[in-house]
């Protein structure tokens, strides 16, 4: 993968040392952080897989943010309830959108994703 993302994980990563102990990313939630790169800049690319020979597949904020929506409307449909903990959202994929998108609808239905 590029080095493109979203703002906020990158000023993580620098905001580790001198934090006091809490998580870098306590009280952030990975469906909020893309709804607002969605609405700030929906064609930026915020990942960039690199597939080889093949060429490589962009996924913009718009992309990203539909593409987690819609997955946790399916999920839900299926029968998945937000918050339930007896259940998690399991992910077999090869690097692939779809993984953003499970990563994303995990969050927004605050389910785990293994």
């Amino acid at each position: 993968m590029s080095q493109l993302g979203l703002p906020i994980l990158a000023a993580v990563s620098g905001a580790r040392e001198g934090s006091g102990g809490a998580p870098p990313l306590a009280g952030v939630v990975l469906s909020r952080v893309v709804a607002a790169e969605a609405a700030r800049d929906p064609g930026r690319n915020v990942f960039v897989f690199e597939n080889g020979a093949r060429p490589a597949e962009r996924v913009t904020a718009a992309d990203l943010a539909l593409g987690g929506v819609g997955m946790a409307d399916a999920l839900v449909r299926l029968g998945l309830r937000p918050g339930d903990r007896n259940h998690r959202i399991a992910v077999l994929l090869r690097n692939h959108p779809a993984l953003l998108h499970a990563l994303v609808a995990g969050a927004k239905l605050g389910l785990p994703v293994v």
